[in-house]
């Protein structure tokens, strides 16, 4: 029988416990038996070939090929022909991403969100593929973050967050302008996602988003719901109780004042969807603000 898959912990894998990314550089891939890890992976593939495989799918991999493997997801490389690669770690609890207007970029939503979304489960089999110039980009900034890890000088950790804050935006801005036919339909579902993200507190209709998507109503509803496993409006409604309770840990408003900054104009209705979805009512929320969404 195969042998349980190893789950790597941050301890083996990050040069520091408090760091919130880490760079390892490899110059040629060995096999490494089915794994997953308690961090997610940002992976950029320099030279060489293999095949990656992820649950029941499986990739062949070439230079320029760009994927992220969150958290848990057990993954190998078979097939290695002189596989050459860099492995970005990165601790989500300790990053803190200055996120700001990044998740509006439809990019970012298919790189980091709906592709390992969708891997995890066995469905999609898409990934970005940057040029020689991008790849050669993306490289230059990965060699500034290896200088700021090797010298650690004071102030070494900001500059390695804001490093990585600017490959993640440049390869976002880069997936964002694939044209490839199978990535690009994932394109459209991530400029959706994007939209929701700039646009959650206004009125929002289901023919007004598959406009956007360039797909009919029952299109959009069908590959929303198959990718993310609910519907627009129900993740609509879910990214707005999570907006308000954004507001409710760092602002002084009041539940009321947080539901309509959310887009929500009905007060009982905000708290029984905010129950839902944080287990708790607004009220015990902001008392206590350390509920995760459920």
């Amino acid at each position: 029988m195969p042998s349980k898959p190893r789950h790597l912990r941050r301890a083996e894998y990050f040069t520091s416990q408090d760091l919130p990314v880490d760079v390892r550089r490899v110059e040629v891939q060995t096999y490494i038996a089915s794994h997953s890890h308690d961090f997610g992976e940002l992976v950029l593939i320099l030279s060489g070939a293999a095949t990656h495989h992820v649950h029941s799918l499986s990739h062949s991999l070439s230079a320029g090929d760009v994927f992220v493997i969150p958290e848990n997801v057990t993954h190998e490389y078979r097939d290695l022909e002189q596989l050459s690669l860099i492995n970005l770690f990165f601790n989500r609890e300790l990053l803190q991403w200055p996120i700001a207007d990044l998740t509006h970029l439809p990019g970012y939503q298919a790189l980091f969100e709906l592709e390992p979304r969708l891997r995890r489960r066995g469905e999609f089999q898409g990934r970005l593929r940057v040029g020689l110039d991008e790849l050669a980009f993306a490289n230059g900034l990965v060699k500034l973050m290896e200088t700021e890890l090797k010298h650690r000088n004071p102030g070494f950790r900001f500059q390695l967050t804001a490093l990585f804050m600017q490959l993640v935006c440049f390869l976002s801005r880069c997936y964002g302008q694939v044209r490839n036919p199978e990535t690009r339909g994932l394109i459209r579902l991530g400029t959706v996602l994007a939209y929701l993200e700039e646009h959650y507190s206004e009125a929002i209709r289901l023919p007004q988003l598959a406009k956007i998507a360039h797909m009919s109503p029952s299109t959009l509803l069908r590959t929303f719901r198959a990718a993310l496993g609910t519907t627009p409006v129900d993740y609509l409604i879910r990214l707005r109780t999570r907006k308000a309770a954004d507001r409710l840990r760092e602002e002084e408003l009041t539940v009321t004042e947080a539901a309509l900054h959310a887009g929500f104009s009905d007060a009982n209705y905000f708290t029984r969807q905010f129950r839902k979805t944080f287990g708790v009512s607004p009220g015990a929320f902001r008392r206590t603000p350390t509920q995760r969404a459920e």
